[in-house]
């Protein structure tokens, strides 16, 4: 069995805690968050790497920066400088925002946009030279509903750490953060990409047959531990019994439970609630804000293109895909990845 790396200095574990909560830059809160894990003592140098979704020359590489150097060693940038950059400071700090917030979505409007603000000409393929460097990727945008309060999400997330405190949690017991939704599916066929040759058409067998189920999935953040539900609907009842599996996954610790505000989602501490689980309710309109659903595409595409006699049959197919998360807790933590606000809220409370 390797051993578990374990990082006793030369700083705190709170001291990279706050370095990670206050860093903008995603190579860095990834090498923090190395070094967090490494502090924990709970996971080998390949382990880590694969969390931070890296080689694991790099974990050690950091490791030993950070020993000989602190953090201040660790955030170090050791590589020479060629010419000079086409963008100064200033404007990669306020592109990487703008990428943040989905100020754009087309690249001639970033173009435009450095041009006016900054006065800084690039063409098209110097603009996705910069887009890459920075880590951005060309996505399909999820719809967001017109209702909804772009303010009332970036308070929650802001605000999030305050709420946690304010759940008044025994600290002397563990605990769990987790997010929770639910995902549908159904006989129905679903229709995904499929790869193809240029000129060819593809075709996927389809049916409309309506018989649904439902499936309940919670992620814990601070552990990557997850626990799922097959249910023939959703009511109070049954998210209530997700609830009770919840807090018997670790009697002994207190559950936070963040989801949305479906009204069969229980609102408060009502009867029958354990009284280890504590619930915060997301925005309204804010799928985005629950990474669960990230969880949910990748299940999707598990029986995408199929047509099934049975729900049991498609449920076989949906266990296949959420078995890696249920066996190995790595999967999940990936999957939330180093930088989500609920990490930080957590270790902020």
């Amino acid at each position: 069995m390797r051993p578990k790396l374990k990082i006793t200095g030369p700083g705190t574990l709170e001291e990279v805690r706050d370095a990670f909560r206050t860093e903008a830059n995603p190579k860095r809160k990834q090498k923090l968050q190395a070094i967090r894990l490494g502090f924990m003592g709970e996971h080998t140098t390949q382990e880590i790497a694969a969390i931070v979704d890296c080689s694991k020359a790099s974990v050690t590489n950091w490791v030993k920066a950070y020993r000989e150097g602190g953090i201040a060693g660790l955030l170090h940038d050791n590589r020479k400088s060629g010419r000079s950059p086409s963008l100064d400071e200033k404007a990669v700090a306020e592109l990487l925002q703008g990428l943040q917030e989905g100020r754009w979505k087309r690249i001639k409007e970033i173009r435009k946009w450095l041009a006016e603000e900054h006065g800084v000409a690039l063409s098209l393929r110097g603009v996705h030279y910069w887009l890459v460097k920075l880590g951005a990727s060309l996505k399909v945008p999820r719809k967001s509903h017109a209702k909804k309060d772009e303010g009332q999400s970036v308070l929650f997330k802001e605000g999030l750490a305050d709420e946690l405190s304010k759940l008044g949690i025994d600290t002397q017991k563990p605990f769990r953060l987790w997010v929770v939704d639910e995902h549908r599916y159904g006989l129905i066929s679903t229709v995904r990409r499929c790869w193809t040759l240029r000129g060819v058409r593809p075709t996927t067998p389809y049916q409309t047959k309506y018989e649904w189920g439902y499936v309940y999935g919670g992620l814990e953040v601070m552990e990557g531990r997850s626990e799922f539900l097959y249910t023939p609907s959703v009511n109070l009842h049954l998210s209530g019994e997700f609830l009770k599996q919840i807090s018997k996954s670790d009697p002994k610790a207190e559950h936070v439970v963040v989801w949305d505000g479906a009204g069969f989602h229980q609102k408060e501490q009502l009867e029958g609630v354990p009284d280890n689980i504590h619930l915060i309710a997301l925005p309204p309109y804010s799928p985005e804000l629950n990474p669960i659903e990230q969880l949910w595409d990748q299940v999707a595409v598990a029986y995408a293109n199929r047509v099934y006699e049975t729900l049991d049959e498609i449920e076989e197919d949906i266990s296949a895909a959420l078995r890696p998360f249920w066996e190995n807790t790595r999967r999940v933590l990936q999957l939330l990845g180093v930088d989500n606000y609920l990490l930080c809220s957590a270790n902020a409370s």
